[in-house]
């Protein structure tokens, strides 16, 4: 809106942000409209080893500009994945006009690591997030549950290689 925009700030200066931006209804808990947006470059929060993850922030439609909550949606790794630099919030999405719609974010670097044998294979396979409408971390919703891996680096390697290629 020309007339009265909504302007936000990032918290890390380079981190992108707003890189991606989507509108979010929220109607479970306090019933608000949302502005999300990726920040892909944002600095990791309290991972060992790993700086730089990217995030989701969640701004609430304000005037004040630096009002925006990180969503915390890598809080662990472990030796089979690659986080650092995974440019999480290079996607962010709502299903904005369904009821309790969820919100997705991608991080399209993300590296699954696979040991076969002697050899370590490192591949960029992508990774989702969903969370339900209150941007929370639900167990008992199974589309929560799932990590989305946009190729899964189970197949062979000419499987992969299509899939990355689209």
């Amino acid at each position: 809106d020309e007339r009265f925009p909504v302007i936000k700030e990032g918290k890390t200066k380079g981190s992108f942000f707003g890189f991606s931006v989507a509108l979010h209804h929220q109607t479970e808990g306090s019933r608000k409209y949302l502005l999300l947006t990726g920040a892909p470059k944002e600095k990791a929060n309290s991972l060992p080893n790993v700086n730089e993850t990217g995030t989701i922030y969640s701004c609430p439609i304000t005037t004040e500009t630096t009002d925006c909550s990180r969503m915390d949606l890598v809080s662990t790794t472990n030796p089979s994945e690659m986080v650092e630099g995974m440019w999480l919030g290079v996607t962010v999405a709502s299903q904005r006009d369904h009821p309790a719609g969820r919100v997705l974010a991608c991080g399209h670097r993300y590296v699954k690591i696979i040991q076969g044998g002697n050899e370590e294979q490192r591949r960029m396979t992508g990774k989702c997030y969903v969370r339900g409408n209150d941007l929370t971390y639900d167990p008992n919703d199974l589309w929560q549950e799932y990590n989305y891996e946009v190729c899964k680096p189970t197949f062979d390697i000419e499987y992969e290689g299509m899939c990355n290629i689209g």
